[in-house]
């Protein structure tokens, strides 16, 4: 499977971004505030794509596959366990 890279300027893009904790070159870290409210906007209804565009992200740029990877990324897997607890009590 082909994987993108980012360039050293989309890398500067991405970190200039207030949702982007790092960035390398075939990787993004969103910072845990992002992950809560995507989550949140996810479950009040939104789309991934509505969510990363209103976020300030350059979906061209981050790639399609990157925003199937959105319902990984709102798994209760991908989170630390605390933020797990924290999921699990918004949702009640």
């Amino acid at each position: 499977m082909n994987r993108r890279t980012f360039n050293p300027d989309q890398i500067r893009q991405l970190e200039a971004n207030l949702h982007v904790a790092s960035v390398s070159d075939r990787t993004i870290q969103y910072k845990g505030e992002f992950k809560i409210h995507a989550v949140r906007e996810n479950l009040a209804g939104k789309r991934p794509i509505q969510i990363f565009e209103e976020s300030g992200f350059d979906l061209d740029m981050i790639g399609c596959r990157r925003q199937v990877e959105f319902d990984v990324f709102c798994s209760f897997d991908f989170y630390t366990s605390d933020e797990n607890r924290f999921f699990r009590f918004l949702m009640r």
